[in-house]
């Protein structure tokens, strides 16, 4: 009867012992597939990342190659142009203030397509940034056309008054 008692008492020590690697067993079963949700949550945002900073990137060099087509069209007029008297001068100044205002519409939106890459957090920060180096750009290439078409009747004045000096022989 003391070997049966005895083997009672192993048989409920075992039985203890299995059902508390059963619970831990179902406990690392539940964590290994909430990490499993957690890691194809974040393969997810990876990717979704990954698309937002390629439209990113993409819409940063649509930007600068417009900038770049726009300054060298500035520096074209700049050359066919050059600044006869006072007001063609305060002209040219305007458009330089307007290069150096899109510049720096350039450097916010590098700096800000930069951060991105390092930052998914900060994704809706950026778009901010963006949107308004865009709206920038827009207002800035907005008052360099204005300049260049106050330029350009300057330029069309001047060319009227040259030719009517020519004809009057003075």
């Amino acid at each position: 009867m003391g070997v049966t008692l005895a083997l009672c008492a192993v048989c409920v020590a075992q039985w203890a012992r299995e059902a508390s690697f059963r619970a831990r067993m179902n406990e690392l079963e539940r964590d290994l597939a909430g990490q499993g949700r957690l890691r194809a949550e974040a393969v997810d945002q990876a990717e979704v990342f990954t698309q937002e900073i390629e439209r990113l990137t993409t819409l940063r060099a649509d930007t600068e190659a417009r900038l770049l087509e726009m300054t060298a069209r500035v520096q074209e007029l700049e050359q066919a142009n050059r600044p006869r008297d006072e007001k063609l001068a305060a002209l040219e100044s305007e458009v330089t203030q307007l290069r150096d205002e899109a510049g720096a519409a350039r450097e916010a939106l590098a700096r800000s397509t930069a951060a991105v890459a390092g930052q998914n957090s900060a994704v809706e920060e950026h778009n901010a940034i963006i949107e308004k180096a865009s709206t920038q750009l827009k207002k800035v290439t907005a008052e360099r056309d204005e300049a260049i078409e106050k330029l350009n009747a300057r330029t069309r004045a001047y060319n009227e008054l040259v030719n009517a000096q020519r004809k009057t022989g003075r």
